[in-house]
């Protein structure tokens, strides 16, 4: 009956034999000591990494919850590890380290979305994910900005009214709540020119200048993420004047993998 123990000590033979050939080989001692370096590197990557995520679980309360399956759990730490070792990302270890705590606290993520945001996560760099990462603010705050402004400005008017009739009382000198709309009238005013700051500022997500890229390298990223399925892009394709790539939105399932990869 074949054993484990049979099958570490196979690895180890066939791992000495491929020394004793590398050794044996024209600049096969570069090769030899390039795998041991590299082993190295691995093994250095390994340890901090394990050490990051210990350190993190001993510094923040982690609940696991209670239908959190551990076979999964450990095929999916099992692939992160893999990862971990082939990038010297600090950024992408911190990734590596959020998707494996978010796994372990939400229930309804499945380990085959589990692998498929993990696989993402290893193909986008920094820049990528803090794109994507404004792009959801912008869904999020843009719509709901734009309505309290829509809101206010339609407000104003009556306001105004209401500013100018308890003003003819005033100067009458007969009972009147003018103190009391006029402040209105100035908050309102004051909270519309505010949100237009927002706006504009959130405005700014879409431009490559936001993110100190130019417009090429810009439209690049917006392009992998569209590949992706993480970005849409808004552009009907008759809009006059208008070009793809500029009216481009998150997708439902960009703002599940960004929120799975990255914890609040």
């Amino acid at each position: 009956m074949f054993k484990l123990e049979d099958k570490v000590v196979a690895k180890e033979v066939s791992a000495s034999i491929l020394k004793l050939i590398l050794s044996a080989t024209p600049g096969g001692a570069f090769i030899n000591e390039y795998i041991e370096i590299r082993s190295r590197i691995k093994q250095e990557r390994f340890n901090n990494f394990v050490s990051q995520l210990s350190e993190y679980l001993t510094n923040n309360k982690i609940e696991a919850n209670a239908n959190l399956k551990m076979e999964d759990f450990g095929d999916l730490f099992e692939s992160v590890l893999r990862r971990v070792t082939a990038t010297k990302s600090a950024e992408k270890h911190s990734r590596f380290r959020d998707i494996l705590l978010n796994f372990m606290e939400n229930a309804e993520v499945e380990i085959d979305e589990a692998e498929i945001f993990l696989d993402l996560a290893n193909d986008l760099n920094d820049i990528a994910v803090i794109i994507l990462k404004h792009h959801k603010i912008l869904k999020r705050e843009f719509s709901e900005k734009n309505t309290r402004l829509y809101k206010l400005e339609q407000n104003l008017p009556v306001l105004n009214g209401k500013v100018v009739r308890e003003m003819a009382l005033k100067e009458k000198g007969v009972a009147n709540d003018f103190d009391v709309v006029n402040l209105q009238r100035l908050d309102t005013d004051l909270t519309i020119k505010k949100l237009k700051v927002e706006i504009k500022e959130l405005d700014a997500i879409k431009m490559p200048s936001f993110y100190n890229l130019d417009e090429y390298t810009f439209l690049y990223y917006k392009q992998i993420l569209l590949s992706k399925g993480l970005l849409k892009d808004n552009f009907a394709g008759n809009t006059i004047g208008g070009s793809p790539f500029i009216y481009m939105t998150i997708t439902e399932f960009g703002e599940k993998f960004i929120d799975f990869i990255l914890r609040a």
